[in-house]
């Protein structure tokens, strides 16, 4: 199935699902003039590049899918000032980048270790010209890794470390290579490790810790198919391909099935060349793959990506890291408070700048993270607030799944405990965020929290209240029959996200509702029985504007998260088919009558609207 196919056939066109297995997706961005390199032909010394062509494809391939993934970026490309429009193109569209060495060299195990220092040194320096955001994470060019290699990266504070290929064939390869290369014993000598040695095979699969004196390391291995060992990465698709196309696509499908069998989160490796034609590197032909069609590679990719997004959670290696280890990303902003608002905003100013003031009575310090999915002309941070603001622009609309993402993944970074939601235009009680942090704190086993919501319209007008279920086994149930928590009133611990994941782009106008079954299907959560927040029902919101598609959306939620011992779930995707058959304006004006409280709770209702009102509303 292609990934174009696949995504037409998904609501909301994104490659990630809510799968309980996770895979990572990176590219080794190695330029025309390395592989000549390690070829041994001496025209590599004037640095012949392929990037203006291979960047902008395999990033419009990409941004099809609104797929993310992690870049390794050579240091020695990224030193010249002709490769900075691609290479910053890469960090614009909001991929990882990562350290692929200054020189890529394949020898690093020969390196002593001050020559690894000035070798990652030299590479950090020119990628900083990229991007400025810290990096976490590296490859050994070659699979080229030591121990002193290692020591060094945790010493530097890097997360993780991706350069071993569990595998018996990388000696194989390697003989294969040296034999057709014209190579000095010196230059065999020093590439006697090139792919792997035989005892890589015997390597873990999954993801590990290797304890240095430099400190922890995570290992993220390239992944290989489990029990037979052999690679899997697009490179080696496309050499089967040569031979049969039909022979690599059920390989690949094999070791998809094998993966999830046995639990191994797949890394899956690209190459630039998976991306290149014959007629466009002729010096490249030597390289096993390359007299396969760029039209044949692009469809192999198509399919490899989409078979992947069908059974697992696609994320980039960061994010597979940090969901491993759970601990604050060295060179992330440092957490104000124990906790984080989240708020995407798209083209709301003035309805960002009230709800901010709302904030700024908060009684419990923290950080708000603002992420602009590219707002024409862009947000604003008023200069006079109090408020501690990480604010993260996105270069354009990425919708709004794509910008929560991108916050609590900037949350999840940063090491706060708690992440709370909320939106431009709603507001907050000053004390929301002490009762909710006070609950978990009392509920160890809770892992998410709402509270009720006091509804009132674009003129300040009250309508209702939302009261959720107060009983966590009760809301549990509950969940099944429709979305009793609001999404502007939960705060998650940050523990949950790592082990659940972010939310899916798979269920559009309806991912919170997933997201809640998801943890609530492992976990328990809870309400606060107040009224924390000030919602405002307008007439262009996101819910209002995709009634129809977030009722379809919630149906096939239900359905996924069925169960046959709860009669709730029976009732709830009954309901929600015939709310598909109801017409909007009859729908809302039956939900605004019957399904709420139309009495605000005495303890917060009417300091809560005042407080909103001053706000700005």
């Amino acid at each position: 199935m292609k990934l174009s196919n696949w995504l037409s056939a998904t609501p909301g066109g994104s490659m990630s699902l809510p799968r309980e297995l996770k895979a990572c997706v990176s590219l080794d961005l190695d330029d025309k003039w390395t592989y000549l390199k390690i070829r041994g032909i001496e025209s590599w010394q004037g640095f012949p590049s392929y990037l203006p062509i291979v960047v902008p494809r395999v990033l419009r391939f990409l941004a099809e899918g609104s797929l993310r993934i992690t870049f390794f970026i050579v240091g020695q490309d990224a030193a010249f000032l002709r490769n900075l429009p691609v290479l910053r193109a890469i960090a614009d569209a909001g991929h990882e980048i990562g350290n692929h060495s200054f020189h890529h060299e394949p020898w690093l195990h020969l390196y002593s270790r001050t020559e690894i220092e000035r070798e990652l040194d030299l590479a950090e320096h020119h990628i900083r010209t990229v991007t400025p955001r810290k990096i976490h994470g590296f490859r050994g060019p070659g699979f080229s890794f030591s121990g002193t290699v290692a020591e060094v990266l945790a010493a530097r504070g890097y997360l993780y470390d991706a350069s071993t290929l569990p595998t018996f064939l990388g000696p194989l390869a390697r003989a294969y290579y040296l034999m057709t290369a014209k190579l000095s014993a010196e230059e065999r000598r020093r590439r006697g490790c090139l792919y792997g040695r035989w005892r890589d095979g015997l390597l873990p699969l999954k993801s590990y810790t290797c304890q240095t004196r430099g400190g922890p390391l995570l290992e993220i291995p390239v992944s290989t198919v489990p029990l037979i060992r052999t690679p899997f990465h697009l490179s080696y698709l496309i050499y089967l391909s040569a031979y049969s196309e039909r022979l690599a696509r059920a390989y690949l499908r094999l070791a998809l099935t094998l993966c999830r069998a046995s639990g191994v989160e797949p890394s899956f490796l690209l190459h630039p060349l998976d991306f290149l034609g014959p007629d466009e590197a002729p010096e490249l032909g030597f390289f096993p793959g390359m007299r396969v069609s760029l039209q044949r590679k692009l469809d192999l990719a198509d399919f490899a990506l989409a078979s992947i997004a069908e059974s697992f959670r696609i994320v980039t290696l960061e994010e597979q890291a940090l969901s491993t280890t759970p601990r604050s990303v060295a060179g992330a902003p440092a957490p104000s408070g124990r906790c984080a608002y989240v708020m995407p905003v798209f083209q709301a100013q003035q309805d960002f700048e009230e709800t901010l003031q709302s904030l700024e009575c908060s009684t419990t310090p923290c950080t708000v993270i603002v992420v602009d999915d590219g707002s024409e002309p862009p947000l604003r941070v008023p200069g006079s607030t109090r408020l501690r603001i990480q604010l993260i622009r996105l270069p354009h609309n990425r919708g709004i799944v794509a910008a929560l993402n991108c916050g609590f993944e900037a949350a999840l970074a940063a090491g706060y405990d708690y992440i709370a939601r909320i939106d431009a235009g709603d507001f907050s009680a000053p004390e929301r965020l002490a009762r909710q942090m006070t609950y978990l704190d009392d509920h160890p086993y809770c892992q998410l929290v709402g509270s009720d919501a006091l509804v009132r319209d674009e003129n300040g007008s009250y309508c209702f209240t939302i009261q959720p279920p107060r009983d966590p086994l009760d809301l549990n149930d509950a969940l099944h029959e429709r979305a009793w928590l609001l999404h502007p009133t939960v705060m998650f611990r940050a523990s949950v996200l790592r082990e659940v994941g972010l939310y899916s782009h798979a269920y559009h106008a309806a991912e919170d509702y997933e997201m809640f079954l998801r943890i609530a299907a492992r976990h328990e959560v809870g309400v606060v029985p107040e009224p924390l927040l000030t919602y405002v029902l307008r007439r262009s919101s996101i819910s209002r504007r995709n009634a129809r598609r977030q009722a379809f959306n919630r149906l096939r939620i239900q359905l996924r998260y069925f169960h046959w011992a709860r009669w709730l779930s029976y009732y709830g995707s009954l309901r929600t088919l015939g709310i598909l058959l109801i017409p909007d304006w009859a729908k809302h004006r039956l939900k605004t009558r019957f399904l709420y409280c139309r009495t605000a709770s005495n303890y917060a209702g009417e300091r809560q609207t005042a407080s909103a009102n001053e706000g700005g509303s």
